[in-house]
């Protein structure tokens, strides 16, 4: 769908992200094909290598636990898409000159999942600056929060921070007794 949309200005504008369009002419559709597009080859490909990165091993874990539902993986992607789309929603419905496109809000969602189960792994920045994921998660969030406060770039950092916060409490309805076990290893018992 990205590379038609790169290659076609109607379809990316009707497959945007366009919260005012979402709330006055009900183009609903939006919150699910924006995840499907990107704003250019850099951001497909930054997308495309984080989904690879930390996509296959949540997939696995939850084939794994959940193997007689193999569409949940999908489905927790596309719902964490969703769930990362609400800020833009509630916030620029009024605002026609507001879009969102790319898949960060869901592979947000699997990242903090994968922190979640496993916040002792290392996650290498630049493939040389590796710190454990935990604390890469924490800088992540907050860098969505102060991002999404401040930040006048066209980065949706509410997108980010939602999807995080998405991922978070999957981590926690799917695998509690991991995530307890995993995060008893870590934090100080209080």
């Amino acid at each position: 769908m990205s590379f038609i949309a790169f290659n076609n200005p109607e379809y990316f504008a009707k497959w945007a992200l366009d919260p005012y369009l979402v709330k006055h002419k009900k183009q609903y559709w939006r919150i699910l094909t924006h995840q499907f597009i990107h704003a250019d080859l850099g951001h497909l490909f930054f997308n495309g290598f984080a989904l690879y990165s930390f996509g296959e091993t949540t997939e696995y874990i939850f084939n794994a636990k959940y193997p007689e539902f193999p569409f949940l993986y999908p489905l927790i992607y596309i719902v964490s898409g969703v769930i990362a789309s609400l800020p833009s929603l509630v916030n620029h419905g009024d605002n026609h000159h507001n879009k969102s496109v790319g898949a960060s809000g869901a592979i947000s969602s699997l990242l903090l999942i994968f922190v979640m189960l496993f916040p002792m792994e290392k996650i290498c920045l630049y493939g040389f600056l590796c710190i454990p994921s935990l604390l890469f998660g924490a800088i992540y969030l907050g860098y969505s929060i102060y991002g999404d406060k401040i930040s006048k770039t066209n980065i949706d950092h509410g997108a980010h921070l939602y999807g995080a916060f998405a991922g978070i409490g999957f981590a926690l309805i799917f695998f509690l007794p991991e995530v307890i076990n995993s995060l008893s290893n870590v934090l100080p018992r209080f």
